[in-house]
């Protein structure tokens, strides 16, 4: 990894780490508010999320408003390849924490394939207009994901993030997955790079 996305992590995750409780839950709100005024978000039916950690923007109201709607939810599982399988994911799903604590769903969860996928949400550390993306830098949605581009039918991938994580310009490598759209509390950026 080069120093200039170690910096800009460390950049960007300070910044989220400033976001007091009361600003997350406000934007984590607003954040869904800001997809449901979007047409092109009502017909979709199958979302993969995340469980988000401490200072990321919070899943649950978007999860919570997606249950309320009917619409299907998918959790990341990681595999022993360290990629990630999407298992479905109900307010009576059991949750276990993973090798990281973070909380995924048991494997008796049914899964559902990517190209079944609608949206997949994916958590971000910092995004730029082009739609790179710096994650926590393990490289588990670039390992799960390299195989998009050859299908026909993808989902759309969609970044989940408050504005201020927004950078100038991200330098990224030829197995970077790139994101389609970025969803902050401020709204919905489309990327250039699509």
């Amino acid at each position: 990894m080069s120093n200039d996305k170690k910096s800009l992590r460390r950049e960007f995750r300070a910044k989220r780490e400033a976001v007091t409780a009361v600003e997350r839950e406000i934007a984590s709100t607003a954040l869904v508010q800001q997809l449901y005024t979007q047409d092109w978000f009502q017909n979709k039916q199958s979302f993969a999320l995340y469980s988000a950690m401490a200072s990321e923007i919070d899943t649950q109201p978007l999860i919570t408003a997606l249950w309320q709607h009917q619409k299907s939810c998918y959790l990341p599982r990681i595999t022993p390849d360290n990629t990630l399988v999407f298992a479905q994911y109900h307010a009576d799903t059991v949750l276990i924490p993973n090798r990281f604590g973070i909380a995924e769903p048991i494997a008796s969860a049914p899964l559902c394939e990517i190209s079944d996928l609608d949206i997949i949400f994916i958590p971000v550390v910092a995004f730029d207009e082009e739609g790179h993306r710096l994650g926590m830098g393990a490289g588990y949605y670039d390992k799960t994901l390299a195989d998009l581009r050859k299908q026909k039918k993808r989902p759309l991938l969609a970044g989940l993030a408050y504005a201020l994580q927004r950078a100038n310009h991200i330098s990224h490598d030829a197995w970077d997955v790139s994101l389609d759209i970025v969803v902050t509390e401020q709204g919905v950026q489309r990327c250039r790079c699509r």
